[in-house]
């Protein structure tokens, strides 16, 4: 359960809306959330046009470039861009319509194959490309820390994620989920992603 007292009035609350009904995003947007998160473009497809409030919609999963044309259609923000591939397809998807998109870039802070994300390394290369895009507003940072109980490494992780967006003065850092907010929190979060928590805090 999640004291939503205790998130500071500056920190944006994301509510992850994967797997969940439209009634249950319906009742989540009256108790004040004002984004939601969606993983897939297809799952989204089927949901966000049914909505009847009015409310933020981000895409927080791995974007394909074949989905780039209905990602754009559907969502206010995309915060998975971690290629100059994606970039430039968001980005030429957007001038076909005349929308300029808020992307962040997703850094994959843990170094975990497994995950999406750009590595540090890599981040200075696309954000000069992606300025240059005049079609998407490069806002901000996005990580999802290491899978871990070890708050010393979730500290490291988000401690970096906060250095890289002061270093390249963005406005948002979008880190920190169910199991880790507070320490994201801590370190300097500007939204935090929650789902299950959240939910269960809210709809119980």
């Amino acid at each position: 359960m999640i004291d939503l007292n205790k998130i500071p009035a500056s920190v944006k609350i994301m509510a992850v809306t994967k797997t969940r009904s439209l009634l249950e995003i319906e009742k989540i947007i009256t108790k004040g959330i004002k984004i939601i998160g969606e993983n897939r473009v297809q799952e989204a497809e089927k949901k966000i046009p049914l909505l009847k409030t009015v409310v933020e919609k981000h895409l927080i999963g791995h974007l394909q470039t074949n989905k780039a044309k209905k990602a754009v259609e559907l969502f206010d923000c995309i915060e998975s861009v971690d290629s100059e591939k994606i970039a430039k397809a968001i980005n030429k998807e957007c001038s076909k319509i005349g929308k300029k998109m808020p992307v962040y870039i997703q850094v994959n802070i843990s170094d975990e194959p497994q995950k999406s994300g750009i590595s540090t390394d890599k981040l200075p290369s696309l954000i000069k490309t992606m300025k240059d895009l005049s079609h998407i507003s490069l806002e901000g940072l996005m990580a999802i820390a290491e899978d871990t109980d070890n708050k010393e490494k979730l500290k490291k992780q988000f401690s970096k994620m906060r250095e890289l967006k002061e270093k390249y003065n963005f406005k948002e850092l979008s880190m920190g989920m169910s199991e880790d907010f507070e320490t994201a929190i801590a370190c300097g979060s500007t939204q935090v992603r929650l789902g299950r928590a959240l939910f269960d805090s809210i709809l119980d």
